[in-house]
């Protein structure tokens, strides 16, 4: 889970598609999310996390102006259903001038402030990850 920040520690967010072509894991569709993830594959190896985290942001975002890669700064398990409780995430940051959606499974892709994103009405509407980190966000920008 890359978690991207802009120069003004802004976040990238987005709501996940609807449709089954654009996005194939139904239990998530319309969901908001924060950053990029996916799954790694036995094709990214042999570095597998490098190469799956390098594939992961060059098919769902755009990114300018990085300052540094992607550091690793923890870990994310959640219970709260089942298909939780069978994925394991490492979560990293980046910090960037700018990130823009362009994969076809991100719909209204922005940045925006953390005190935003906690004070938001919306905040019930990302998926579990998301709101797991939604309030650590200010601490994982600073590791």
């Amino acid at each position: 889970h890359s978690v991207m920040y802009d120069r003004e520690g802004r976040v990238f967010t987005y709501r996940l598609a609807y449709d089954r072509r654009a996005y194939g894991e139904t239990w998530l569709f319309g969901n908001l999310s924060l950053g990029v993830w996916g799954h790694i594959l036995k094709d990214d190896a042999p570095n597998y996390i490098r190469n799956g985290l390098e594939r992961k942001l060059k098919e769902k975002v755009e990114i300018a102006g990085c300052t540094e890669s992607p550091k690793l700064v923890g870990t994310l398990m959640a219970y709260d259903r089942l298909v939780d409780s069978v994925h394991f995430g490492l979560i990293y940051t980046l910090h960037c001038d700018n990130v823009r959606g362009i994969s076809d499974s991100m719909k209204d892709g922005r940045l925006v402030s953390i005190e935003e994103l906690r004070a938001s009405p919306l905040n019930r509407e990302y998926e579990v990850w998301s709101r797991i980190l939604i309030s650590r966000l200010k601490d994982l920008a600073a590791i």
